[in-house]
């Protein structure tokens, strides 16, 4: 409808919610229609499932108990995404809203062409629960969602302080939001899986003890290692000449104790996690000793850190060509971080740049098992079978590739993509036995092919396809036995399906409204024709739809070259239960068909195209 639309006013939330529906109600108004004045009900719909959403029922309920419930509706022009928000209105209401007693959605339609119907049985939205954790507890956690969240702020201040509660249907993000029938949570990105370990007291008190003891481990490596060098620097002071003692000390300031300075403060600067101060420091140490080493490492803990920049910093650490022998518990280490914020690639490259000066398979192994992984839980499912492939150079995968195959296959078939599915089990059968799978998925493409058929009109192919198939074989609610005798009893619709073709008699009369004299001209045209196709809904109703051209005159003339007539092309759909003897079609037209025939008649009279005369138009005729 044109016309702007002008909101009158907000209604009450809607608290109340059927538990694990992929919508949610975000707002509901009465909304006027500034051209044609009238009233209607709008909703604003949140989508957090894990489908695209493409149209949603809604029943809303006014206060007053009198009323009818009002119906919402919504046919979105493209996919609504998980996340995101649209609009659903009711038809225009008599009177004005001034409160709901509820609204509740009724059903909801995916984009691969799934349904979700509604039970009945509503309850309140959960609401965030508060997560009380020791202060210990808290500042492990913040630093593990630091971590998740990839330094965001904003995400992190939004779940440090909320539990995430899990049920069976649908879970609540510690980030606030409410989701159903996915394991990412749509707003902040986090995994269901990794943020349920991170409330746990005991857990995190326990990894903040492990990490205190590790870094406090590390610090000793180093004060070792700079006292190490302090050693050597009493050697080689030792034994000077007094008369060179000062110009000995301000070389040995500026070639040692200053760089010793910078490396030091640079050691202490990267243990805090302090990373521009320790890159600063190191530089300072102009090249003295590993100085250049740990700077370019730090700059990759640094791009970590930030989620940004990541990979061409540790190409930058590893084109340098350091000599990395001594250093294998520190790539171990990046290697570790790499893997945290889910880049398996450049977790691999860290552990084969050490690969020489020790045993990496079981590392780059586990590194590829959990990129894998993360595809998985990402529904990225023939990306994780191309990483375990990769693994197999570094254990044994095998296992592990039949297994997620098969599970990736069983996912995209409850999404119906029956495509997918089979390609995912074509690939797990080169790893175990999918062959029983294989054929099943098969035979879904042979139902879903009979089914599209079915619902595009093809009626003859698709019970063709249907009478191929197990009776008992159901997809997505598509059953091939109730289809087979759904198709059975309406065989003489299926049969009268098709083209028609043939002659046409036609005729105009001329009548004197004084003498009742007729004189007429008459004739056959061959170029009639007709096309039927009829679409079976689950009850039994036929809509059977198509079009008829035929000649018909249109002008009297008491010479023939003065006759005027056209191909007259009309298209016809209607409902039935059975075949009618003739229908109405408008016009002055009527059809029937049956037992492989279509019959035409045309029939228009005119009393007052002329003072003295009236006409009659006639066309008629029988195509096969």
């Amino acid at each position: 409808m044109d016309g702007e639309w002008v909101e009158l006013r907000s209604l009450e939330p809607i608290t109340m919610w059927e538990p694990g529906c992929p919508l949610i109600i975000e707002k509901m108004t009465v909304v006027k229609n500034s051209t044609s004045g009238k009233l209607y009900l709008r909703a604003t719909l949140l989508n957090i499932g894990a489908k695209e959403t493409l149209a949603a029922l809604l029943l809303a309920a006014p206060e007053d108990s009198s009323e009818e419930k009002i119906s919402l509706s919504v046919s979105a022009d493209k996919p609504c995404l998980p996340g995101h928000s649209f609009i659903a209105m009711s038809k225009s209401i008599d009177n004005d809203i001034l409160e709901l007693k509820n609204c509740e959605i009724a059903s909801i339609q995916f984009s691969d062409k799934t349904e979700w119907t509604s039970s009945g049985n509503i309850e309140p939205i959960p609401l965030p629960e508060p997560l009380v954790l020791s202060e210990k507890a808290m500042a492990q956690r913040e630093k593990e969602l630091g971590k998740l969240y990839k330094g965001n702020k904003d995400k992190i201040d939004a779940s440090k302080s909320n539990k995430t509660v899990s049920d069976v249907a649908w879970w609540r993000c510690s980030c606030g939001v409410v989701n159903s029938g996915r394991d990412v949570c749509w707003n902040c990105g986090a995994k269901k899986a990794k943020l349920i370990p991170l409330q746990d007291e005991e857990s995190l008190e326990k990894a903040a003890d492990e990490e205190a003891k590790s870094k406090q481990e590390k610090i000793l490596k180093h004060q070792e290692r700079k006292e190490k060098l302090l050693r050597n620097k009493s050697k080689i002071i030792g034994g000077s000449i007094a008369v060179v003692v000062v110009i000995v000390l301000i070389v040995l300031i500026k070639a040692i104790f200053l760089p010793i300075s910078h490396m030091s403060a640079g050691d202490n600067a990267r243990q805090e996690g302090d990373w521009d101060t320790a890159i600063s420091e190191y530089d300072a140490a102009n090249g003295f000793g590993e100085a250049d080493y740990y700077g370019a490492y730090t700059r990759c803990l640094k791009a970590v850190s930030q989620a940004t920049g990541a990979s061409a910093a540790l190409s930058a650490l590893l084109d340098a060509n350091y000599d990395l022998s001594n250093h294998v518990d520190d790539m171990l280490d990046l290697g570790k971080a790499y893997l945290e914020i889910d880049d398996a690639d450049d977790a691999v490259r860290c552990y084969q740049a050490v690969s020489e000066y020790a045993d990496m398979s079981d590392s780059i192994f586990e590194a590829y098992k959990a990129a894998a992984e993360s595809c998985m839980n990402s529904g990225m499912y023939v990306s994780a079978i191309d990483i375990l492939v990769l693994a197999n150079d570094y254990g044994d995968s095998n296992d592990l590739i039949y297994k997620d195959a098969c599970e990736g296959a069983e996912k995209r078939l409850e999404q119906g993509k029956v495509d997918e599915a089979l390609a995912l089990y074509k690939t797990a059968d080169q790893y175990g036995d999918a062959k029983n799978n294989i054929s099943h998925c098969e035979s879904l493409k042979k139902l879903q092919s009979a089914e599209n058929d079915f619902k595009a009109g093809k009626l003859s192919s698709a019970q063709t396809k249907f009478d191929e198939l197990p009776a008992d074989l159901t997809f997505k609610d598509v059953n091939a036995g109730q289809r087979q005798e759904l198709l059975s009893s309406h065989q003489a619709f299926i049969d009268m399906c098709g083209n028609y073709s043939g002659s046409i008699h036609a005729k105009v009369t001329e009548t004197s409204k004084n003498t009742g004299l007729t004189q007429w001209w008459e004739g056959d045209d061959d170029s009639a024709t007709a096309e039927v196709s009829c679409k079976i809904a689950d009850d039994g109703t036929v809509t059977v739809s198509g079009n008829v051209k035929f000649y018909r005159y249109t002008k009297f003339s008491v010479i023939s070259a003065g006759l005027e007539g056209n191909s007259n092309k009309m298209s016809f759909s209607f409902e039935t239960t059975e075949l009618p003897n003739s229908v109405n079609i408008g016009d002055g037209t009527t059809i029937s068909i049956s037992e492989g025939s279509f019959t035409v008649n045309y029939y228009k009279y005119e009393d007052n195209r002329d003072i003295y005369f009236n006409y009659e138009y006639e066309s008629s005729g029988t195509l096969s």
